[in-house]
């Protein structure tokens, strides 16, 4: 790993990381780099069954079922026999009407004994699921992280689009474990970010000490305020800082953009300080 800062540049090679250089407009003892492991990984997973009550379920089936075969898990598991036991905890919050319950709890439970079913009838965007996040992160403060994802697409499609693919499969990564093992200054990992720190499409990882010091999720009119929430930080730390990436080569081919210089995987971290603007109008989905 490289990381490249004010014109400097220092090499890890010790980094497991690969061939990745990290761009920062920090200093590079910002960014803290030494290995601390993490002890608890928590899994956030949203669906609203209310934007597709015909198709909601195999949707959220289909898209878990994919979850559950990303190498992350066995990464996790292979790690444990021989260095750092990291625990799991899965955490799925689904929204729907209350005819959907069983049904939804059926599902969950063919897919893995080791979920915890969320169910609620409010249907509020994401509210629950970053409610159950914000809850949780204060058990683990210290030595946790939590995963947020959720049904992207599931408002206008039958089954998982390509774009939810490339999300689940790009951030659910042990790279992005990796990096908050060893660059304590970051606090939040995700495939791309907004200029004030949180992550576009709402797919992050964020340390639990970071997690509590956001303000409660709110019951809002404004869907972009969940989108935003995870940089609505209350009281300030000393780093609050994001590494974001994307899988170059895969995103060119799916959608055709141009390929940047430099390798097939970039990193860049922004400050996480300071509060966004509210945006005007925004109306649901």
């Amino acid at each position: 790993m490289r990381i490249c800062s004010g014109g400097n540049t220092v090499d890890y090679p010790n980094v497991p990381l690969g061939d990745v250089t990290v761009s920062s407009s920090l200093p590079v003892s910002s960014l803290d780099v030494r290995h601390v492991p993490v002890q608890h990984v928590h899994v956030v997973y949203f669906a609203n069954l209310y934007v597709n009550l015909n198709h909601g379920i195999p949707f959220v089936r289909d898209h878990l079922s994919l979850v559950l075969q990303l190498p992350l898990w066995t990464f996790l598991r292979e790690r444990a026999r021989t260095t750092t036991t990291t625990t799991v905890t899965w955490s799925m919050v689904i929204s729907g009407p209350a005819s959907h319950r069983a049904q939804t709890a059926d599902m969950v439970e063919s897919l893995s004994s080791s979920f915890e079913l969320v169910y609620t009838t409010d249907n509020c965007y994401e509210l629950p699921g970053l409610f159950v996040l914000w809850r949780a992160a204060f058990d683990r403060q210290e030595d946790g992280v939590s995963i947020y994802f959720h049904a992207k697409g599931i408002s206008r499609c039958q089954r998982p689009p390509p774009v939810n693919h490339l999300l689940t499969t790009t951030v659910l990564d042990p790279t992005a474990l990796h990096v908050l093992e060893h660059l304590q200054g970051i606090d939040r990992v995700g495939m791309t970010n907004a200029a004030h720190g949180w992550m576009w499409y709402n797919f992050f990882w964020i340390r639990n000490r970071l997690a509590v010091q956001l303000e409660r999720p709110r019951r809002l009119a404004r869907r972009h305020y969940y989108e935003d929430w995870s940089c609505r930080i209350l009281r300030k730390p000393e780093a609050a800082t994001t590494a974001t990436w994307s899988t170059v080569e895969e995103r060119r081919k799916r959608w055709g953009g141009a390929r940047p210089s430099g390798s097939t995987a970039g990193w860049a971290t922004r400050s996480g300080r300071r509060r966004p603007r509210r945006a005007r109008g925004a109306r649901g989905r």
